[in-house]
């Protein structure tokens, strides 16, 4: 068998992309329904809970909890293979949604987090980062 080639560029969907424009620089957003008021992550073109489409997205504070951590060791992802290992947090909000964003080897469940944006590059998509609370 042979070596994985190069790492395929990664495309945002557009529900993700209007997210990201809604969070301020280094911050948070969530996609929210105007007709129900529910907020939900991930982002999505219609209502989880009513089906309404129209969704809109505002910027959020970021404040969160750290729920659970594990350590990922493994990826088949060749982008993602020198990486290893990463630290993902299993979050949950002030404003209600929970997430996976990547985290610190140093946080444990209850620990409070701010969570901020980390910019697409060629290789990788936009993801969410946990930063501790000082």
């Amino acid at each position: 068998m042979s070596e994985a080639g190069p790492a395929k560029p990664w495309r945002q969907s557009a529900s993700m992309l209007n997210l990201l424009a809604a969070a301020r620089p280094g911050g948070f957003a969530v996609a929210y329904c105007p007709a129900c008021g529910h907020r939900f992550y991930p982002a999505q073109s219609w209502c989880p809970q009513c089906l309404a489409s129209g969704v809109e997205y505002a910027a959020d504070t970021g404040a969160a909890t750290v729920v659970s951590m594990t350590e990922l060791r493994i990826s088949f992802d060749p982008a993602w293979k020198s990486r290893l290992p990463v630290f993902v947090a299993c979050v949950r909000t002030a404003s209600g949604v929970s997430l996976f964003a990547l985290a610190d080897r140093s946080l444990a469940a209850g620990t409070p987090v701010r969570i901020e944006a980390v910019e697409a590059t060629r290789v990788l998509p936009a993801l969410w980062r946990v930063i501790a609370c000082e």
